[in-house]
């Protein structure tokens, strides 16, 4: 956020915008590994989670336990790895059926 507000008062002070921090609005999970994929693809819903649709650096949208998520595929230590997003108010649901998936 500092990075940013620097970034608007020293290099763009000429733009008029403002920056509004939004990280307690969302919960996150990590779920990384060899069974990473398939223990995600038994819980979402309303999309694949295959290297087609969800490429290295992809991002889509779906469903977990019902809840809407954003799921990102990333990892920069060579494993298969995903990033799980929530509503903060969802965070604890769709955790728990991560871990009964697997």
């Amino acid at each position: 956020m500092q990075h940013l507000e620097y970034f608007l008062d020293v290099i763009w002070p000429e733009l008029k915008v403002t920056v509004t921090s939004v990280t307690d609005e969302w919960a996150g999970a990590a779920i990384g590994g060899p069974n990473a994929r398939a223990i995600l693809a038994a819980c979402v819903t309303g999309t694949a989670v295959d290297n087609a649709t969800l490429p290295f650096m992809g991002i889509v949208h779906g469903r977990i336990a019902g809840v809407p998520v954003m799921i990102c595929r990333l990892s920069f230590s060579g494993e298969m790895a995903f990033e799980v997003y929530s509503g903060a108010g969802y965070g604890t649901l769709v955790w728990e059926a991560l871990i009964e998936a697997g």
